[in-house]
């Protein structure tokens, strides 16, 4: 699932320009496999390799040129 984060100058921001202030990545996660992946991903551990069940989500990178189906968007709160 693609998050809206992606790394710019080697430091990992939203799509916004925003620097991430909270992160959730996976052990040994973002790790810039062969120098090319600099956008990032949520997936849930027991959906690639069940676990205890909890299902907790975490964060990898890839390649920006990945397809991913599925997407996070921000809701703006009113006002």
């Amino acid at each position: 699932m693609w998050i809206g984060a992606r790394k710019l100058n080697g430091t990992w921001k939203w799509v916004t320009g925003r620097v991430l202030r909270f992160q959730k990545w996976s052990a040994g996660e973002p790790n810039n496999m062969w120098g090319e992946e600099e956008c990032a991903q949520m997936y849930t551990r027991d959906v690639i390799a069940p676990t205890d069940g909890e299902g907790d989500s975490y964060w990898n990178d890839v390649r920006c040129d990945r397809v991913m189906r599925f997407f996070v968007c921000k809701k703006i709160r009113k006002r």
